[in-house]
């Protein structure tokens, strides 16, 4: 139990750390304000997407993450499938 008690305080511990690195940065505190984004999901969009001026727009960084459906053309039927 002793363990058990010290792991959860490093965690509590971290965790604060990050909610703390979180709110330091703007980037984050604007993904933030999306529902449903905390401030764990909002530094791994950060850390996944890294400088945003390799993106030529927004559609093009949902790309690189996996966001966007999948789409199958043939003639005159397309097809639209879940995100990539």
């Amino acid at each position: 139990m002793r363990l058990i008690t010290g792991i959860d305080q490093e965690i509590a511990e971290l965790e604060a750390s990050l909610r703390q690195q979180a709110w330091n940065q703007a980037r984050v505190r604007l993904l933030m304000t999306i529902p449903g984004v905390d401030y764990c999901v909002a530094l791994a969009i950060v850390a996944a997407l890294g400088d945003l001026s390799r993106f030529a727009d927004g559609d093009h960084a949902a790309s690189y993450l996996g966001l966007t459906p999948s789409v199958k053309q043939s003639a005159n039927t397309c097809h639209y499938g879940p995100i990539s």
